[in-house]
């Protein structure tokens, strides 16, 4: 089965080139494989090092466009793509010498599987206390395209495009979905196929995403209902605990209007109870000060602004979705 593998590429300098060593270092035969290199718009040294590789003897396809996001490279990438099979791998991510054989081997056996995805572990233990990293121990349902594979069958029913639409909050989803509303199935292999680097980054790194991020859920459930199976009572995205902390806190300044005393201290009883559901949850690598103070502030106020962004989108999208 002839293959191909995209790389979406942005200001990847640090990480593109041992992607692509990794990519053509697997066990796969090089007539049978094509490597597909996006370049969204880069302005650090992304395209310096794609021209070096190439009279190094790593035949790579680099297709240059102006910064269209992640969503716009992929979608360039798998138009371009001509193998039977296509695999997505970010740039920041690092293949396993038998993950395109394995996946092939899927394929083949089921000509019904239409998307194949496994294991993402981490290249090192977690050291910062605000980071980017992603790590999948088992299925999920929204089909992260750190790695994954399509047949490009499937692609072309379900129509080859990455949504704009939801680039900050699943478009990868989005494609997956459309492939399973074909009539396609979907594979979890419980071994490893990739590696995904750490990558430290700031307090309000976490926080600046999660509105754009959040915001549109309701839309792409709205478009794939069937994503509602995973939801508690079809809705309800968080736990239960979670929007208690968070209506708490969200109503203390109304209490606070009543009795001012008593909004204080509902507002830091929300705060305390979020506090201790998140002590110690961050890496033991952390000082104390980080584990138990810094990452549990920050996730409530990540947590508290997705609870407003995931209100508004239910309404902006007519779908309920908490």
């Amino acid at each position: 089965m002839r293959i191909s593998v995209v790389v979406p590429a942005y200001n990847g300098a640090e990480t593109i080139e041992d992607c692509l060593r990794a990519v053509f270092a697997a066990h796969y035969p090089a007539g049978s494989r094509e490597v597909i290199v996006v370049d969204d718009g880069s302005t650090d040294a992304t395209p310096t090092i794609l021209e070096r590789l190439r009279p190094e003897g790593l035949p790579v396809t680099v297709i240059r466009q102006e910064n269209r996001g992640a969503a716009g490279a992929r979608d360039r990438g798998i138009k371009a793509a001509s193998g039977e099979a296509v695999f997505i791998i970010s740039q920041d991510t690092f293949a396993e010498p038998d993950w395109f054989a394995t996946v092939v081997r899927e394929f083949v056996a089921d000509p019904a599987l239409g998307i194949v995805q496994g294991r993402i572990e981490l290249t090192e233990p977690i050291r910062f206390p605000f980071y980017h990293a992603v790590e999948l121990k088992q299925f999920v349902w929204n089909f992260p395209t750190a790695a994954i594979a399509f047949r490009a069958v499937a692609l072309d029913k379900a129509g080859r495009f990455f949504d704009d639409q939801l680039s900050e909050c699943g478009d990868d989803t989005d494609i997956a979905w459309r492939i399973i509303g074909q009539g396609y199935g979907f594979r979890w292999i419980d071994r490893l196929t990739a590696r995904h680097g750490v990558y430290p980054k700031s307090f309000w790194y976490p926080i600046r995403r999660t509105f754009p991020r959040t915001e549109r859920l309701p839309l792409l459930v709205k478009r794939h209902p069937r994503i509602r199976q995973y939801l508690r009572g079809g809705f309800l995205w968080s736990t239960p605990r979670k929007l208690a902390e968070i209506l708490l806190l969200l109503l203390s300044p109304a209490v606070l209007l009543i009795s001012p005393w008593s909004g204080i201290g509902v507002a830091v009883l929300a705060i305390a109870l979020a506090m201790h559901r998140h002590r110690g949850t961050a890496s033991p690598y952390l000082s104390w000060f980080q584990r138990y103070v810094l990452v549990p502030v920050n996730t409530f106020m990540c947590e508290v602004l997705g609870f407003l962004a995931m209100a508004y989108g239910s309404v902006r999208y007519r779908s309920p979705l908490l």
